[in-house]
């Protein structure tokens, strides 16, 4: 079988796991909108500029930095065959491998997120979009000031460092700091968060406008559609050997997370989601007086 047909069946297979953040969907009832006070707003965006700052000082390494992660984790070297081949080209990319990569899933998520937001209008619009856009862009500002600070932390060494030593291939944005920026993938974290943040949005009003047979017939569309299109983001990284297996995986699940701290914070269950007041539980203590 063919390279080709190796990576074609890995993607297929990414794709597929998307489908396993299907749970996330949570409970069929509508979630209202939690809205921030100014001191949240405020604590809020401190900790994502700081995270920011964080990125921006750890970030820059020199020579004397030694990786602390300077070699193959499990999987790695099985998963880089199976997705670049076993003797990738020097220089190898594809058409995600460069700036266009970066920034289209932001800008199409960003897009996405607010066409969904003015289309289905809850409670007070135009505060609901605001809020959402100042969580989103707080979480993505966030979010790559995390990333940026482990790298610099980590200072793994990028695939290509190895596997193009002595070819003479000069490496788009190549330095000593670009080239020992491996763990975890940018791309693939940034990437991961926007489809986790709007996957959320788009469940939430599903629950809102949908009947509870509805949502569980379509809830599946926008889950497929996001986590392939980001496992497609993260095959990217490691066919162009710019990122490790493991570089990859770990930037997904930070930017999940990421995410889902982020979108938590605009939104809260229906404290009686039921529609019925429930009976008191009984005291566990009962204090009788006779007098």
């Amino acid at each position: 079988m063919t390279t080709l047909y190796h990576r074609a069946r890995l993607i297929a297979t990414l794709c597929a796991l998307g489908m396993t953040f299907l749970s996330q969907g949570g409970p069929v009832h509508a979630q209202q909108r939690n809205y921030l006070t100014t001191e949240e707003i405020v604590a809020i965006g401190v900790g994502s500029t700081v995270a920011g700052y964080a990125g921006w000082r750890i970030n820059p390494i020199d020579s004397s930095k030694k990786p602390l992660i300077n070699g193959l984790l499990p999987l790695d070297g099985t998963m880089e065959r199976l997705i670049a081949g076993s003797h990738p080209k020097p220089g190898q990319s594809n058409f995600l491998d460069n700036d266009f990569g970066s920034v289209i899933t932001p800008v199409v998520g960003t897009a996405a997120r607010l066409f969904a937001n003015l289309a289905w209008p809850q409670d007070e619009p135009t505060k609901d979009a605001f809020q959402d856009l100042f969580l989103y862009g707080s979480g993505l500002f966030g979010n790559k000031g995390l990333n940026d600070a482990v790298k610099g932390w980590v200072a793994r060494p990028r695939p290509y460092v190895r596997a193009e030593a002595g070819t003479g291939v000069d490496r788009p944005h190549s330095s000593f700091t670009y080239d020992h920026n491996s763990f975890w993938s940018g791309h693939a974290s940034s990437s991961f968060f926007v489809s986790t943040y709007v996957n959320n949005r788009l469940h939430s009003i599903m629950r809102r406008e949908m009947s509870p047979g509805q949502y569980d017939d379509w809830k599946w569309v926008s889950s497929v559609v996001l986590y392939g299109w980001s496992s497609l983001v993260a095959v990217s990284r490691v066919h162009s050997l710019k990122h490790h297996f493991s570089d990859v995986l770990i930037g997904a699940v930070a930017g999940i997370l990421v995410a889902e701290l982020y979108y938590g914070f605009g939104e809260k269950e229906p404290e009686n989601p039921s529609g019925f007041s429930p009976a008191p539980a009984p005291p566990m203590v009962t204090f009788r007086f006779n007098f």
